[in-house]
């Protein structure tokens, strides 16, 4: 669906039961689509002269408080506003001053980052939400638009019923990959002539790239963005990566050299440089420092989730009795195979189930979170690391009942975190930690 199909179909009137509140959910690539869609449609509707006022809440200002998200809503319509309301009626109140300013207008509520919902799922607020808060003028007013980068039948742990007939729609501002492609060169033609003139004057020419070159990196990045001018910036630096061994202008390039270039470029752009942490490159303190700043990015509760995650992945299923059986304290352990185990660690992390992974995760929990912690939002919080990519999901988008997990973390990276948190993981592993870093994929392209 193009985007003037998407905002067709948010700005035409539709009657639903008065219970329900009219929702469509966008899944947006990053962040900043959401941004770039409210910008979209509320040019469209102020060139198509459209009776309707865009409103743009973002659910990261929510503090796991359900009051949070009454001032959300109403700075979504009225910057201005600075006002805390102690219930859904003071709320209401407040926000009908808002409807009533615009008589004859039509309210579209956009929040953005809608995945910070889960914070609050808990609260009886969210149902008010998706019923219009029982007022019958906010329902046939107000049209919500959910924005985030999960799909709607994974935002919440009960969407289908909060939102029965919610429309789900992948928000694609640039089209398909073809499109990108298209895009990327066009730019890059625009880019070449411009450093023309630079190149004259004794300045550096970018490397040119091929269309097939173009094709085969924009199928790597798709996930990370779809924006041309960025896709540009990436693949001219993979050109410039493997310059010395390829002319990416040809279109009989090496493959192989060009995957090796993004999978080196996909770790600088979304893992710590490990290549800084070598000899010479720092001094002590300052490879110390960077280490430290990589574990501290990772959430406390997260840290569990994210070993818990390594253990799965490189643990067969049948050792979990063995590791993770919440009676296992003062039993024996059992000798395994390390040439089994290392035949096992050849083929990389491997996927898991969503089953698996939770109780893997209670074990932890169970035995090494403090008395004082609270259970935080388990859910939330493997959506986190998939979001950090440190787990990724590898389930087909309409499997949502039985997704799978990898964790595509490092090892060195892993066992700092589990020290963090004062769990020694070679005592969770089927084999020896140190024969894995060699074996161990940060990122599997396909």
């Amino acid at each position: 669906m193009n985007k003037e199909n998407i905002f067709s179909t948010i700005c035409t009137p539709t009657e639903v039961p008065s219970i329900v509140l009219r929702h469509i959910h966008l899944r947006c690539p990053d962040a900043n689509q959401q941004i770039d869609f409210i910008e979209k449609i509320s040019e469209h509707v102020s060139d198509q002269n459209l009776a309707y006022k865009i409103g743009d809440g973002n659910c990261l200002l929510i503090d796991k408080s359900p009051k949070d998200l009454f001032s959300v809503i109403i700075q979504a319509f009225d910057k201005k506003s600075s006002a805390s309301y102690r219930s859904v009626a003071d709320f209401i109140k407040h926000f009908h001053g808002i409807l009533c300013k615009d008589l004859s207008l039509q309210f579209i509520l956009c929040l953005r980052r809608a995945e910070y919902l889960q914070d609050i799922e808990g609260y009886p607020v969210i149902a008010d939400l998706f019923r219009g808060f029982g007022d019958s003028m906010f329902k046939k007013r107000v049209k919500l638009v959910t924005l985030s980068t999960l799909p709607w039948n994974m935002m919440l742990s009960n969407s289908s019923s909060l939102s029965p007939i919610c429309i789900f729609i992948e928000y694609k501002p640039y089209g398909d990959k073809r499109d990108c492609v298209k895009a990327v060169m066009k730019l890059q033609e625009k880019k070449l002539e411009t450093y023309t003139v630079a190149k004259e004057n004794g300045g550096k020419t970018p490397i040119k790239f091929c269309k097939e070159f173009a094709k085969q990196c924009c199928g790597s990045f798709e996930q990370k963005t779809t924006d041309p001018n960025r896709l540009l910036s990436l693949i001219s630096r993979v050109a410039g990566m493997c310059a010395d061994k390829i002319d990416p202008s040809e279109k009989g390039y090496n493959i192989d050299v060009v995957k090796q270039a993004i999978r080196k470029l996909d770790d600088d752009l979304f893992y710590f440089n490990v290549s800084d942490l070598l000899p010479n490159k720092n001094t002590k303190e300052e490879k110390e420092e960077k280490r430290q700043e990589s574990i501290n990015s990772v959430p406390y509760y997260a840290k569990f989730i994210l070993v818990a995650s390594f253990c799965c992945s490189f643990n067969r299923k049948s050792t979990d009795l063995r590791f993770f059986d919440m009676e296992r304290e003062g039993r024996k352990r059992t000798a395994a195979s390390s040439t089994d185990a290392n035949k096992f660690h050849e083929t990389g992390p491997q996927t898991f189930s969503l089953t698996r992974f939770l109780g893997v995760i209670a074990f932890f929990f169970n035995n090494f979170l403090r008395p004082e912690d609270v259970m935080p939002d388990v859910n939330y919080l493997i959506n986190r690391l998939c979001e950090m990519r440190f787990i990724t999901r590898i389930s087909n988008p309409t499997n949502i009942s039985l997704p799978k997990y990898r964790c595509d973390a490092s090892s060195d990276f892993v066992r700092d975190i589990a020290n963090s948190v004062g769990i020694d993981i070679a005592n969770y592993l089927d084999g020896n930690l140190h024969d894995l870093v060699s074996k161990l994929q940060l990122v599997k392209f396909n």
